[in-house]
């Protein structure tokens, strides 16, 4: 039936087609995928985990089709066909490997690895506002025992403080903004300026540290957990490859002055003596304290030229291990 109560009419033999269309697009695609997994042997078993939903709505897809075929209508399977929305998340697959998206997929992978974070969060910031709820529930206590049952401020105090549940309730509303807290405070300077005082130090507590704290150790313990993910640190290291690839191709024009080709000892250096150029060796992770020494441990053939593959090739190998090859060099002069 349809939403609105009315038999829905018969499908149409087209409908029928097309669905077997798409049915048989989807069963050819599954069977090439999974014929290609078998070559691969570690990953037959993640890739049978990632592909058994499309092997079930297959399944179903093929016996809701018979069914049809040989006049039994059965809408029980009609419900299966939602299963089929979940390809959608597919996509998602697709575009971790989109460098436009890698930030988005960075912040997913951290909400998905701060589930821990975010109940010790929730758990101490809870804590914080029980203690506090105790002390203000059995202070409003002893004062509406001796109120007047006609003051307004007993009813204001009973709307927000009337059980510790709620006191805890109200708490956390204060310092995450579903309740102004001036409304809270107000009974409070009626009854007593110390109680207005532990209220507005809660608040302190609450925003100025606990939060601060909290989002801080959240935000980077969240981040160095979604910094573990092997897809995203693989695509990191090679747009840092790249990057360093573009600097030191930029540097390389820099030291070839006359456009040879080739990097020669006077022109190396002569690099020495700018200090553009040698800014943009720091960018890399290398510092040159004996050009003589640096040129022959790029220098892999000894022809007496640097070419530009020797050059990128022993700058990334040799970038973050100045300091190493600085003394190897001066124990070498000391012999």
């Amino acid at each position: 039936a349809s939403y609105d109560g009315q038999e829905e009419s018969d499908e149409s033999m087209w409908m029928v087609a097309v669905d077997c269309m798409f049915l048989l697009l989807f069963f050819g695609e599954l069977v090439v995928v999974l014929l290609a997994s078998l070559g691969a042997s570690s990953q037959v078993l993640k890739e049978w985990r990632v592909h058994g939903l499309d092997i079930f709505v297959v399944i179903i897809g093929v016996t809701e089709i018979s069914f049809t075929l040989c006049g039994f209508r059965v809408d029980f399977f009609r419900f299966f066909r939602l299963l089929k929305l979940a390809r959608v998340g597919r996509l998602a697959r697709i575009l971790r490997h989109v460098a436009l998206f890698r930030k988005l997929r960075l912040m997913i992978s951290a909400l998905a690895h701060s589930g821990m974070d975010l109940f010790w969060a929730s758990t101490l910031l809870l804590s914080i506002s029980f203690c506090f709820s105790i002390l203000f529930v059995h202070i409003i206590t002893l004062h509406v025992s001796v109120a007047d049952p006609a003051d307004e401020t007993v009813e204001e105090l009973r709307a927000f403080f009337s059980s510790i549940p709620r006191a805890v309730l109200t708490c956390v509303m204060c310092v995450t903004g579903g309740v102004s807290w001036w409304e809270v405070i107000r009974p409070f300077i009626e009854i007593s300026w110390f109680l207005a005082l532990v209220f507005v130090l809660f608040v302190f507590i609450m925003v100025v540290a606990a939060l601060n704290v909290v989002t801080g150790i959240f935000v980077t313990d969240a981040m160095n957990k979604a910094g573990t993910d092997r897809d995203m640190a693989t695509a990191l290291r090679t747009a840092r490859k790249q990057a360093l690839r573009v600097e030191l191709l930029t540097l390389f024009k820099d030291i070839d002055v006359n456009d040879s080709g080739s990097i020669c000892l006077e022109e190396f250096a002569a690099m020495m003596e700018r200090d553009d150029l040698q800014a943009l060796l720091s960018n890399v992770g290398i510092e040159v304290a004996n050009p003589e020494g640096y040129f022959k441990a790029l220098d892999v053939d000894g022809s007496g030229d640097i070419s530009f593959e020797e050059f990128i090739i022993g700058c990334t190998t040799l970038a973050g291990q100045s300091t190493q090859i600085d003394m190897m060099l001066a124990h070498s002069e000391l012999k």
